[in-house]
């Protein structure tokens, strides 16, 4: 599975890359999970949960 992480402090953005991803998922048949984070300190906060940053 892929996790992806997306941050960015406007709602409207956060959404539509989310929704591409998605759609990209089912198209290619790809597991995906992908989560939204307001700002950078709520990302952080999570940085323990198994995400790795590159």
């Amino acid at each position: 599975m892929i996790k992806i992480a997306i941050v960015d402090d406007e709602e409207r953005f956060r959404d539509m890359m989310e929704n591409y991803l998605k759609r990209y998922a089912q198209q290619k048949g790809k597991e995906m999970a992908v989560t939204c984070f307001a700002d950078a300190f709520d990302f952080l906060d999570t940085s323990g949960q198994g995400w790795v940053m590159t």
